[in-house]
């Protein structure tokens, strides 16, 4: 999760704007960060990023799976449309720094991640004989004015789609049971 995503446009408007010395801002802005993952709870309430698809790195939990929704509307997002990095045939989701060529390639790669063998949750139940859910939360970033119909379809993915079977199912699926918003709001 080091180092900044390279696809990614530059923060224009941060949402924190401190009017007092760098030091102080600084402060401030590390005391924000701890007292948001202090209050955060069980279920992960919405975090406000300061600034767009930035995650202060005092928050970042290092088992969660980042995934982030993009707007290829955006003018921003143009030059790298134009480079070829990003392409408006694929889904608007970043995972890491690449863009995911479909939903199913999405899927398969938030079953590496959250594999349910490697990091049972031993909270819940076996969904099947000695397959749990994952331990590892699924952050979705994006911005307040994105399409939520795409932020629905990750969800969707996160989960057991009909299959031949069950078991099939149940093998091929994320099984992420938790899962955080990161929304940022500009000003």
């Amino acid at each position: 999760m080091g180092g900044s995503m390279r696809y990614l446009p530059p923060v224009s408007t941060p949402i924190l704007r401190a009017t007092m010395t760098p030091l102080v801002d600084l402060g401030l802005m590390l005391m924000l960060a701890l007292t948001i993952c202090a209050t955060d709870d069980i279920n992960g309430p919405d975090v406000l990023l300061p600034g767009p698809y930035r995650l202060p790195t005092a928050c970042a939990d290092w088992e969660e799976i980042i995934v982030t929704v993009i707007d290829l509307t955006d003018p921003r997002w143009a030059p790298h449309l134009r480079a070829g990095t990003l392409d408006l045939d694929r889904p608007p989701i970043l995972t890491g720094r690449n863009q995911v060529e479909s939903y199913a390639a999405l899927r398969r790669w938030l079953r590496e991640r959250a594999d349910g063998s490697r990091y049972p949750d031993p909270w819940t139940t076996e969904t099947r004989e000695g397959l749990r859910p994952s331990r590892r939360p699924l952050l979705i970033r994006c911005d307040a004015r994105q399409d939520f119909g795409v932020v629905q379809e990750i969800i969707r993915q996160c989960w057991i789609l009909p299959e031949e079977s069950l078991d099939v199912a149940a093998k091929r699926s994320p099984q992420i049971n938790k899962i955080h918003f990161a929304v940022c709001v500009e000003e």
